[in-house]
């Protein structure tokens, strides 16, 4: 076949006589095609090196690393917390709280909405110290070795020393930073706008950037080697040494992101999808959308859904109301056991699905769940009203219940020999 005129020559006589201008074009043409070919090779060789070679490593200090359920966001303990234990303290807040407090074994930490952070004695509630947070911070601390993480609405990455407060790095990034940040593998990995940046957890050194679509709404999550975002309008997964974007799948209205098992959840307003952890996007994902449109068209077979376990749909709005704008409130942070996986919403619907095959195993009107339940060894543990409940996983069941406080309880945070519980006017240590 003629490279030039696309020829059948088969059947044609011997040519390149001289004088002809055959070989000279088929010898340009060899040239350029080598060109191409060179151009490709150096193209792939620099996404190469931007995605491996080109990013700093992990510092991987082990003594750097959020507690396992807080860094996979899966709301598990291994702490048998006792729902009857007399009060240690009852302090009043500090202040309206932009998050829920949490705790390590000597200091309670309390993110206010009056832009401060506060540590307060886990002994017996005064206050140890108070840090000024400009722009204030919409989530919960990271408490990993010795330091607090968190990240700011005025785009700052911070750390802080946990008996002190004082700063020990502080990193301007290109936007504000509104989830929870993942501290693990000696690195602090923060959504910044519309940027996933790795930082060194010792030092708030930039490791490496990537894009994160539209800004990630709930916290990160950790998966054994990735970390998970959910976005406004997708769920991401990166591979947690090199930024690399590793799955993405259409996700509205994102509401939670877990790692759980060797799978990543991703809860959005309509549905819950689990995703395998080894799960990666095909080479071709960059192409879905010109793919889609030549399906529409009817140029191209059916796109081929993104690969995933299970899915389940997560609808709370009655049928007789969806057309008459009522709202429902959105679902609390996904909790699991060693077989399940729950879905639990303010006004008190609670479902069991099967971490398998995401089939229904129960569903119970439990009256309010005014805190996210945290899956205990005795049970399912959460406030309602002024109580704190406890229900047996398998039926659903109430198992215990016990009234702590003369106001209906706000948030909840279990540590070994304490329960955390706060009211809208008060912070009280439950301890056996």
């Amino acid at each position: 076949m003629c490279r030039l005129c696309f020829t059948d020559l088969s059947n044609a006589s011997e040519a390149g006589t001289a004088g002809t201008a055959t070989p000279r074009r088929t010898w340009r043409l060899g040239r350029l095609g080598k060109g191409v070919l060179a151009l490709v090779v150096a193209v792939a060789a620099f996404v190469v090196y931007q995605q491996t070679l080109g990013r700093p490593s992990l510092p991987d200090n082990a003594a750097i690393k959020s507690a396992p359920a807080v860094a996979r966001n899966d709301r598990t303990t291994g702490i048998n917390p006792r729902l009857d234990a007399p009060a240690a303290w009852r302090v009043p807040l500090p202040g309206a709280l932009s998050a829920s407090p949490v705790m390590d074994e000597k200091r309670v930490y309390v993110p206010l909405k009056e832009a401060r952070v506060v540590a307060l004695s886990r002994a017996d509630g005064r206050e140890l110290w108070s840090v000024p947070v400009p722009g204030q911070v919409n989530h919960s601390p990271v408490i990993a070795g010795d330091a607090l993480y968190w990240g700011q609405r005025d785009g700052r990455a911070v750390s802080v020393d946990a008996t002190t407060g004082r700063a020990r790095w502080s990193t301007q990034l290109s936007e504000w930073v509104e989830a929870r940040p993942v501290v693990a593998d000696g690195a602090m990995f923060v959504v910044a706008g519309r940027e996933l940046v790795a930082l060194d957890a010792s030092n708030g050194a930039v490791l490496w950037s990537g894009d994160a679509h539209k800004g990630a709404v709930p916290p990160l999550a950790a998966t054994a080697e990735g970390i998970a975002a959910a976005t406004r309008e997708r769920f991401l997964v990166y591979d947690r040494r090199t930024g690399a974007q590793t799955y993405v799948l259409d996700a509205l209205s994102a509401m939670g992101v877990a790692a759980h098992q060797g799978a990543t959840f991703n809860l959005t307003s309509r549905t819950l999808v689990a995703v395998d952890e080894q799960t990666e996007r095909p080479w071709w994902e960059p192409l879905r959308t010109l793919w889609w449109t030549l399906y529409v068209a009817g140029m191209a077979p059916a796109v081929p859904l993104p690969e995933h376990r299970w899915v389940v749909f997560n609808t709370q709005v009655p049928p007789a109301e969806r057309f008459q704008g009522i709202a429902w409130p959105d679902p609390h942070p996904l909790s699991f056991d060693a077989e399940r996986v729950f879905i639990s919403f303010p006004r008190g619907e609670m479902r069991a699905h099967t971490l398998a095959d995401g089939q229904l195993q129960w569903k119970r009107n439990l009256g309010l769940i005014d805190s996210p339940p945290l899956s205990t060894p005795a049970g399912l543990l959460f406030a309602s009203g002024r109580a704190l409940v406890l229900l047996d996983p398998k039926t659903g069941e109430e198992v215990a219940r016990h009234e702590v406080a003369p106001d209906a309880l706000t948030h909840l945070a279990v540590e070994p020999d304490a329960v955390l519980v706060t009211t809208v006017r008060e912070l009280i240590l439950l301890r056996p």
